[in-house]
């Protein structure tokens, strides 16, 4: 599933959106070894690879909801 960085990073405990939205643009943060430098930028929570300072970042995976 396709999200912006800001909300996937947020939801993951990383740093607020606007914390992220300056990280990005100080170039700190990459999507699969690519320099990420202009929002809005998507990710694939269960593909891409994330990193801030050249630390990956593991998500959470998605909470199940039972009915």
């Amino acid at each position: 599933m396709r999200q912006r960085i800001q909300k996937v990073l947020a939801d993951a405990g990383v740093a607020g959106r606007r914390t992220i939205e300056e990280m990005v643009l100080e170039g700190r943060i990459t999507v699969n070894d690519r320099l990420v430098t202009s929002l809005p930028c998507f990710v694939d929570t269960s593909a891409d690879k994330i990193a801030i300072d050249g630390e990956i970042i593991r998500l959470k995976p998605a909470a199940r909801k039972y009915f």
